[in-house]
């Protein structure tokens, strides 16, 4: 992940999740592919992190990406 431009990379591995969660997909350890998770890792950031923001966003509205953003 270029770090100059992380942002639009996570807006992508966001907007993945939540299709995946919008589908029904409830396995997490699903989520991402090992490229993916050497991305997330290198920001600090794991599949938890990812999905239980995801999960926020579909069962409740919120949070939403940029505030997904802005925490992370």
């Amino acid at each position: 992940m270029n770090h100059y431009n992380y942002q639009t990379s996570l807006k992508q591995i966001w907007t993945d999740a939540v299709a995946k969660y919008e589908a029904g997909n409830r396995e997490p350890e699903n989520y991402f592919d090992e490229d993916t998770l050497a991305d997330l890792a290198s920001v600090g950031l794991n599949t938890m992190d990812v999905y239980d923001y995801a999960e926020d966003y579909v069962s409740g509205g919120e949070p939403d990406f940029e505030t997904f953003l802005m925490v992370c």
